[in-house]
C-alpha cells in the first residue's frame, strides 16, 4: 500500500466511529460566554441575517469568523481542543452520515474540525464559500471548490469497460451502488458499492487495482471516490473516463 493510501485508511478507520457531538460546557445558555469568555455562537457581525446563515435544508453555519451571530435561536457551535472552530454547523438539525469519497451524486467535502472530510449537500457547502470558509470546501473528486455549480450534463456516456459512469440525468445505480464524484472537472462520477475501506484498505482481488477518481490539481490526502478494477485494464481507464483517474 502506498504512503497517501494507508494515510486515507487511517483517517477513515478514525473517522468511522465518530459521531459529532455537542461541546458547549452543560448549564451553557443563550448569550452565554464559552470558552474564555467568547460567545457561543461567535462571529459578531452587526449586519448579520441568519436567512444568509441557513443552508436550504436547515442547517446553520457559525463559528468565529462566520459572520452568522444575531440573537435569537441558540446555536450550539462545536469546539476543538476547547476553543471555537472558526467555521462550523450549529449541532441542531446536523447529522455526519459520510466521510468523503462516499459521497453521494450532488454532494460536496468540508473539513470539520481541521482533519474531517464530510459529505455535505452542493448548498450547504456553498454557504461556507461564501462566508468565508471556501478553503474548507472540495469537489467529491479532491478538487478545491470554486462556486461553480456541479454540472448537469445533457447527455449520458456509454460504459466504458466494466466502468459505468453515471450522474445528473443518467438514472440511479441501483439499490446495492450509489454515483459519485462529479464536479466540473468530472461531469460523471462512477458507481461505488456501500462498502467501507476495501480499496484504500489494499483488499482489491488478485491481479486488480485501485481505480480512483482524481483530477489536478488533487488532493493527496483526500479519499476519493474508488473501484476495484482489472489491473490489466487501468491504462484503458486512465486514457478514456473524462476529466481522470489513476490505478494504485
Amino acid at each position: 500500500m502506498t504512503d497517501r493510501r494507508m494515510g486515507v485508511a487511517v483517517r477513515l478507520l478514525v473517522f468511522l466511529p465518530f459521531v459529532i457531538t455537542c461541546n458547549a460546557d452543560e448549564g451553557s445558555s443563550p448569550g452565554a460566554g464559552g470558552s474564555g469568555g467568547v460567545p457561543l455562537d461567535a462571529g459578531l457581525n452587526p449586519d448579520a441575517s441568519l436567512s444568509e446563515c441557513v443552508s436550504n435544508e436547515g442547517v446553520r453555519l457559525c463559528g468565529t469568523k462566520a459572520g452568522c451571530f444575531e440573537h435569537g435561536p441558540y446555536c450550539d457551535c462545536d469546539y476543538s481542543g476547547g476553543e471555537l472552530l472558526e467555521f462550523s454547523v450549529c449541532a441542531e438539525g446536523f447529522t455526519m452520515e459520510r466521510p468523503c469519497g462516499y459521497c453521494h451524486d450532488g454532494e460536496l467535502c468540508v473539513v470539520f474540525y481541521d482533519h474531517y472530510p464530510i459529505c455535505v449537500s452542493e448548498d450547504l457547502g456553498r454557504l461556507f464559500w461564501e462566508r468565508g470558509g471556501g478553503d474548507l470546501v472540495w469537489y467529491a473528486d479532491g478538487t478545491p471548490y470554486t462556486g461553480e455549480p456541479i454540472p448537469q450534463p445533457p447527455s449520458c456516456p456509454e460504459q466504458v469497460g466494466e466502468l459505468t459512469l453515471c450522474g445528473g440525468g443518467c438514472g440511479g445505480c441501483g439499490p446495492a451502488k450509489y454515483c459519485s464524484g462529479r464536479s466540473p472537472t468530472h461531469p460523471w462520477g462512477i458507481w461505488q458499492d456501500y462498502s467501507f475501506g476495501h480499496c484504500y484498505l489494499g483488499q482489491c482481488g488478485e491481479g486488480e487495482a485501485c481505480l480512483i477518481l482524481n483530477a489536478n490539481p488533487i488532493n493527496e490526502n483526500w479519499p476519493h471516490p474508488y473501484k476495484c478494477v482489472d489491473e490489466a485494464d487501468c491504462a484503458f481507464y486512465e486514457a478514456n473516463v473524462p476529466g481522470g483517474v489513476s490505478c494504485e
